[in-house]
């Protein structure tokens, strides 16, 4: 007799075998005891509350008139608007028709900045602190991706900055996981500060956004002027 018993889905947990994720791809290369459940970072997310600026679409508010979920204003109907914008109730109310203006939504671009100086490689067998910072941008890397979000990783304290550009939803986060794939603590002094990542990201940033800092903040303090 054919069994008619529904093959399990791949997401059940009782399955060992998984499909390779982003985290997984990580988590299996360099797997250290800094790496976070993804139970637990999925449970996490990432606060704005200042609004932000840009030209793609997302899910966080923006002091920009347009498709969105906030009201903004009420203004006079003017020819060419939406008819879809219509406020009934104050249109009913004046005798003019009416429009609702919305806050348009707008992704979030976030910046990584990951400390790899040499005072990063201090730390006992089991966990440098480079490896407990990797865990920490992960995190924030996956958070920063979520819905369309875009991310860019700075990462300082070589003798040069090195900058993974800003990109959209898991590209950016598959970007991020290949800089923590081949980041190692840089040798001697490091020759570029946080001050420096810092003003680079400035010079980058177009509009408001969210810059994430990873580091042990050892050394000069020039990084409190650009922080401030």
């Amino acid at each position: 007799m054919k069994s008619t018993r529904r093959p399990p889905r791949w997401d059940d947990p009782r399955i060992d075998d998984h499909v390779d994720s982003p985290y997984d791809r990580v988590a299996h290369a360099r797997a250290t005891p800094a790496r976070a459940p993804e139970a637990a970072i999925r449970a996490l997310d990432l606060t704005v509350r200042k609004r932000i600026d840009g030209l793609l679409s997302g899910d966080h508010r923006t002091a920009l008139p347009g498709l969105g979920t906030e009201l903004h204003q009420l203004r006079a109907y003017v020819p060419g608007d939406d008819v879809r914008q219509i406020e009934w109730n104050v249109t009913a109310r004046t005798g003019e028709p009416h429009v609702q203006v919305q806050l348009a939504e707008r992704s979030l671009t976030t910046w990584l900045v990951l400390d790899t100086s040499p005072s990063m490689n201090f730390g006992t067998a089991m966990m440098r602190k480079l490896d407990a910072a990797e865990g920490v941008a992960l995190a924030v890397g996956h958070l920063a991706t979520r819905r369309g979000n875009r991310l860019g990783v700075v990462t300082f304290g070589g003798p040069k900055v090195e900058i993974l550009p800003p990109r959209q939803g898991r590209t950016g986060l598959l970007g991020a996981l290949t800089t923590l794939e081949r980041t190692a603590p840089a040798d001697g002094p490091g020759a570029t500060t946080l001050a420096e990542a810092l003003g680079r990201v400035a010079g980058l940033a177009r509009g408001a956004g969210l810059v994430a800092v990873v580091a042990d903040f050892r050394g000069t303090r020039d990084w409190e002027a650009p922080l401030g």
